[in-house]
C-alpha cells in the first residue's frame, strides 16, 4: 500500500504513519521527478482547507498518475467537513481518478483566529481519533468501496468557501507579522511546502502561501503571529516531531 500525504502541524502525517505502507509527502512528490506511480492500494491523507482540498494537493491531481484497482482518501478536518471529499472526487475524476473509498476523521484543529489552541489541546484526550482511526484502517484492510455522501448544504457551502478562496489566495499571509522574538532561525523556510518564505534577518512572506499555518505552528520562539488570533499557544501532533515535517515540507 502507498500514501500520499500533505502535513503542516502533523495530523495528517500521523494518520499516514497509522495506516501504514509506503509514504509519500505531496510536497516532496512535486518538488521532484516522479510522477507515476503503481500498487495494489494507493491512499490520499489531507486536510481539509475552505471546506476542500488545499491548492496543493489539487495541484497533486493535475500533476501525478496513479495506478490502483483500489484508491482511496482520508481527509482530517477540525471544523465541519462540508464535501472536502466529494470536492477531491470531482477533480480527480477531470483527471481520470476513481476513488473507491472517501472518509473524513476529527483532528485538532489549528486555525489561531477561530480557535483557542491552549483549548483544543486540553480536549485531545476527550476525542475520539485511535477508535475512529481504527475502524477506518479496518475498512481499508477489507477494501471497502463507500464515499462519504455530503448533505446539500454541505455542498453549496464547499462551492462558496472555495470560490472565497481562489479570490483572496494571494492575500492569505498578509495577515502575518513577525515580532522581535524572531532570532533567525530558519525553520519557517524549513517548514513551508511552497517555499513561500525567505529571510534575510527575518522572515519575508512572498504570497503564494497555502494558508497551512506551518510556520506559525513551528516557530520555536513563537515569533510569527496572525491576525486576531486567540492564543499564543502553538501546536505540532504530539505521535509527530518538528523534524519530520521538515523532511516532509522542506
Amino acid at each position: 500500500m502507498t500514501i500520499f500525504y500533505f502535513t503542516a502541524t502533523g495530523n495528517d502525517l500521523y494518520i499516514a504513519k497509522a495506516l501504514g505502507g509506503k509514504l509519500y509527502s505531496i510536497p516532496q512528490v512535486l518538488k521532484g521527478d516522479k510522477f507515476e506511480f503503481a500498487d495494489d492500494a494507493i491512499g490520499i491523507v489531507y486536510p481539509c482547507y475552505y471546506l476542500g482540498m488545499p491548492k496543493i494537493v489539487v495541484d497533486f491531481l493535475k500533476t501525478i498518475k496513479l495506478k490502483s484497482d483500489y484508491i482511496f482518501i482520508i481527509m482530517s478536518n477540525g471544523g465541519t467537513p462540508g464535501d472536502g471529499t466529494g470536492h477531491f472526487c470531482r477533480v480527480a475524476a477531470q483527471y481520470g481518478m476513481k476513488v473507491a473509498y472517501s472518509n473524513v476523521l476529527l483532528m485538532p484543529d489549528n486555525y489561531l483566529p477561530l480557535d483557542d489552541m491552549q483549548e483544543v489541546i486540553a480536549g485531545i484526550p476527550g476525542m475520539k481519533i485511535t477508535e475512529e482511526l481504527g475502524a477506518i484502517a479496518a475498512d481499508i484492510k477489507a477494501r471497502k468501496a463507500k464515499l462519504r455522501k455530503a448533505k446539500l448544504f454541505e455542498r453549496l457551502a464547499t462551492i462558496g468557501a472555495q470560490l472565497y478562496f481562489k479570490l483572496t489566495f494571494s492575500k492569505l499571509d498578509r495577515s502575518f507579522s513577525v515580532d522581535s522574538a524572531c532570532n533567525g532561525c530558519r525553520v519557517c523556510t524549513k517548514v513551508c511546502p511552497v517555499d513561500n518564505i525567505k529571510v534575510d534577518k527575518t522572515p519575508q512572506f512572498l504570497h503564494h502561501c497555502q494558508g497551512c499555518l506551518a510556520c506559525v505552528h513551528a516557530c520555536p520562539q513563537i515569533a510569527i503571529h496572525m491576525a486576531k488570533e486567540k492564543s499564543p499557544a502553538r501546536y505540532i501532533n504530539p505521535g509527530v516531531t518538528l523534524d519530520e515535517i521538515i523532511a516532509a515540507n522542506d
